[in-house]
């Protein structure tokens, strides 16, 4: 399980960046605009499995994981806690420095993962569906560490809402514009959830 505790803040095209696309001057649909933008970035995060903006996320585990632990929402930017659930039914958090984080670089970064330290043995937990939680921040830093092909394909996809407005949702028609944009998110695909390895 996954939840998104903690939204962006910030977007990664502005409202002047997607106005000068579609060719509008005028400032009177700049809420129309903004959530153009917002829709954009939800369907392409959901297309390529990252995490744009930074937002902060829990995942809950059963289990301690076996070894590696490959996180979602590629790229991660650190990790904040790993809880558990103690035989007790006692929620703990676990040391820092019990674990590793591995947060590749780059604006194509694959997952993060999160590895024990060596000889480290984990608690034993509470059996229950989220005996163990992971909170972590993913995103790219800024608006400016975007990837600029991501940018464009988001530039597509608010282009095409505001082309066919009567038919806004994502997804429910293959235009070119989006068949052009998913060209451009394809090569950041990542998987969309988590995994571990033993």
């Amino acid at each position: 399980m996954e939840s998104q505790t903690t939204a962006p803040t910030s977007e990664p095209l502005t409202i002047e960046e997607a106005k000068q696309h579609t060719r509008v001057s005028h400032s009177h649909e700049d809420a129309l605009f903004t959530r153009w933008i917002s829709a954009a970035r939800e369907y392409a995060e959901t297309w390529t499995g990252r995490q744009f903006m930074l937002a902060t996320w829990q995942l809950w585990l059963p289990s301690f994981w076996p070894h590696t632990l490959e996180l979602p929402h590629a790229p991660l930017s650190s990790i904040s806690a790993v809880r558990y659930y103690d035989a007790d039914n006692a929620q703990q958090t676990w040391a820092a420095s019990n674990y590793a984080a591995l947060a590749p670089v780059g604006p194509n970064a694959r997952p993060g993962r999160l590895d024990y330290v060596y000889g480290i043995t984990t608690p034993e937990t509470y059996s229950r569906e989220d005996a163990v939680e992971v909170e972590f921040v993913a995103g790219y830093a800024n608006a400016a560490a975007v990837p600029s092909a991501i940018k464009a394909a988001l530039l597509l996809l608010v282009s095409e809402m505001n082309e066919r407005r009567e038919q806004v949702v994502v997804g429910t028609i293959q235009s070119p514009n989006r068949v052009r944009a998913e060209a451009l998110l394809d090569p950041f695909a990542v998987h969309a959830s988590f995994r571990w390895s033993g």
